[in-house]
């Protein structure tokens, strides 16, 4: 490599950085983010059982 190509790859590198840097600095959750408390155990345990019932018969499916 040349002189030239050489500080020209550590300038883009260096202004891809910049550009990372001042992505971050985006303060997007905090105007647009709304906090949802967990779910309870239950309602999510029940959930579950449907979707692996659902997931068991498709199984089923194919194996027949």
């Amino acid at each position: 490599m040349t002189g030239t190509a050489l500080s020209d790859k550590k300038y883009r590198v260096y202004s891809e950085y910049k550009n990372i840097v001042v992505a971050r600095g985006n303060p997007f959750n905090r105007h647009f983010y709304v906090y949802q408390p967990p779910r309870a155990l239950a309602e999510i345990d029940v959930d579950l059982d449907v979707v692996s019932a659902d997931i068991m018969k498709l199984l089923q499916e194919v194996h027949s």
